[in-house]
């Protein structure tokens, strides 16, 4: 059944030769092939059961069950988590004369600033990585009050855009002052009352008045602040590089969602690689998208004389320094890269694939569902009607070019179906949190 399944493959011989060898872990072509096809060439259990005897089929049952048994006394896994243990003694560290290690002048001892510092705490006298971390969160004789309002700051501006500091990474004298303080020392004593918990901390701000208003336009209120700087109307927040990639993704299905592991290299335009030292991590030329590249951009790797080009045109930081907040631009690039780059092409066809299986054989469900999985509702009626229109029109003229061909296969309602699939994660709705 599996050589069945292989030979229906539409590819080379040569590969399908390798599909049917057994698995050979150096052998990379036969891994990649298999990454790419498992789904294709994978035998289901009952697919294997319908082939079988009577008296096999009855053996298979009889262990499967007992099988089932056992698993239920399977004892659960033992919780683990990662640790680091301190030395015996901290090594000394000595203030050197000039910068020269050889000339060791005084002896300098564990220690932290003195302004988040109210009087000695008792846990700073280990000098251990422990003591750090209670300083850090101890709001009373730490820089716990410090850390909790930088930590609430940037929630506020990863939901608003901007933070309640316009500058969270400087909140001293050169920095700008806060626009609320008050409402950031009470969040801030909030995210501490609540164990320093994140979650909570979310549903606060998105449960809020604020986050909930309006993003329409107000003259008058214009006239007042034309900075919104006291947040009388919500602002539209484009989303990150990053999650605009795995948006893309999850619609189509492809997301794959394994954690842990090395970075992966996805396919990226032979132009666009920097190619000055071939020996240190180069990045491929012939990568093949499949499952395997599909992961969540947080595992692309980064290489900072050869940034992801899709990442970079919708601004993800260049890897040089810290970034507290990155610089937005629209720009045309950003439109084209929408409707041009390969990646959101394919994707968009295995949207409309993905819509396909899901939904009826009905263009109103079609729609319906694509609107759902992009956008978290269903379409209005005037949008309804209107992209009814737009996949009569598009399969109309797809139809027209293929000419003979679009009477054995139908191509062209599904290239119609991944243009529409195309133009809803090209949306302002879709990039936009509004």
């Amino acid at each position: 059944m599996r050589f069945e399944k292989i030979a229906a493959l539409p590819i080379s011989d040569e590969d399908k030769a390798l599909l049917r060898m057994p698995l050979d872990e150096t052998n990379s072509k036969q891994k990649n092939l298999l990454d790419q096809f498992t789904k294709e060439i994978d035998i289901k259990d009952s697919a294997l059961q319908e082939k079988l005897p009577a008296d096999l089929l009855a053996e298979w049952n009889l262990l499967a069950d007992a099988v089932k048994k056992i698993e239920k006394t399977k004892p659960s896994d033992i919780p683990r988590f990662l640790t680091i243990r301190d030395g015996q003694k901290p090594k000394k560290a000595y203030l050197l004369e000039r910068g020269d290690p050889e000339r060791e002048k005084t002896e300098v001892t564990p220690g932290v600033l003195g302004v988040l510092t109210r009087g000695t705490p008792s846990y700073l006298s280990q000098a251990t990585r422990v003591a750090l971390a209670e300083w850090l969160v101890d709001p009373e004789q730490g820089a716990g009050a410090l850390a909790a309002r930088v930590i609430v700051n940037r929630l506020w501006q990863h939901h608003f855009g901007r933070g309640l500091v316009p500058t969270p990474g400087d909140f001293g004298l050169r920095g700008e002052p806060p626009t609320h303080p008050e409402l950031l020392d009470w969040l801030a004593s909030e995210l501490i009352r609540n164990g320093w918990r994140l979650k909570p901390l979310h549903k606060l701000i998105l449960m809020s008045a604020v986050y909930q208003q309006s993003s329409d336009h107000d003259d008058r209120r214009a006239k007042l602040d034309s900075g919104n700087r006291l947040w009388w109307r919500r602002e539209p927040v484009r989303i990150e590089a990053e999650i605009l990639r795995d948006s893309i993704l999850s619609v189509s299905g492809t997301l794959n969602r394994t954690l842990y592991g090395p970075p992966v290299k996805p396919r990226m335009d032979a132009d666009a690689i920097y190619s000055a030292d071939a020996r240190y991590d180069q990045w491929p030329k012939d990568v093949k998208e499949g499952p395997p590249t599909w992961r969540r951009s947080i595992y692309i790797f980064t290489k900072r004389s050869n940034l992801f080009p899709f990442l970079q045109t919708f601004d993800a930081p260049r890897a040089i320094g810290a970034c507290t907040r990155r610089d937005l631009t629209t720009v045309p690039t950003q439109g084209l890269a929408l409707l041009n780059d390969v990646f959101v092409r394919e994707q968009a066809q295995l949207f409309a694939e993905r819509i396909l299986w899901e939904a009826p054989a009905d263009p109103a469900s079609r729609i319906t569902r694509a609107y759902s999985l992009a956008f978290g509702r269903k379409p209005s009626q005037n949008e309804l009607s209107r992209a009814m229109l737009f996949l009569e029109a598009q399969a109309k003229q797809y139809q027209e070019d293929l000419g003979p061909e679009a009477t054995s296969q139908p191509r062209s309602a599904v290239t119609a179906l991944a243009d529409f699939c195309q133009a809803l994660v090209a949306a302002n709705e879709f990039i936009y949190v509004d």
